[in-house]
């Protein structure tokens, strides 16, 4: 019988070799993965909390600078029901509404800011957690609006909710 003098092929030991490098590399593209939808879902939550917390400013302020328009002079422009430490209301009247903006924490995880037009409320923005508005001149105040991402985030902020607050100061365009 003639020696085979040159063998062909691969041992166990080098298949075993190419499985291990092979394993390796996918775990670690695996861990890429896993990383990179992490962080796009965190920055989902945070875009969403920055735009309910930037758009209910933006509506609030709106009502408030039509605040006191077409209205009897008997009846006040607006209202601020402040609570020591908890969220504000506020209560605008013009034409023939009344609106009021307050936030409801029935479900402590999820507080929402509602908005209440003639007695008939409806959820404005989600994940709202609080509301504060203060006088600062004649027909004027500063609102503070804060919001919190849906999601604790283990990464950024050591498990708890985001949170992000916008102030502005809004004067009403219906001054006597």
């Amino acid at each position: 019988m003639a020696k085979i003098r040159n063998r062909k092929g691969m041992t166990i030991i080098e298949l075993l070799i190419v499985a291990l490098m092979t394993s390796i590399v996918a775990a670690a593209g695996f861990e890429f993965f896993v990383r990179a939808n992490q962080q796009y879902v965190s920055q989902d939550d945070i875009t969403e909390m920055q735009q309910n917390v930037r758009a209910s400013l933006q509506e609030i302020s709106h009502e408030f600078r039509m605040a006191g328009f077409n209205i009897p002079d008997t009846i006040s422009a607006y209202s601020i029901y402040d609570l020591t430490s908890a969220p504000d209301t506020l209560t605008i009247n013009r034409d023939t509404l009344t609106i009021r903006y307050y936030i409801d924490e029935s479900d402590t995880l999820h507080p929402v800011l509602m908005k209440e037009i003639n007695g008939t409320s409806e959820i404005y923005a989600d994940e709202i957690s609080d509301f504060q508005v203060a006088q600062v001149g004649t027909g004027q105040v500063r609102l503070s609006v804060t919001a919190n991402t849906v999601k604790t985030d283990d990464q950024i902020n050591e498990g708890e909710k985001l949170a992000r607050t916008l102030t502005q100061v809004v004067s009403m365009r219906n001054v006597n």
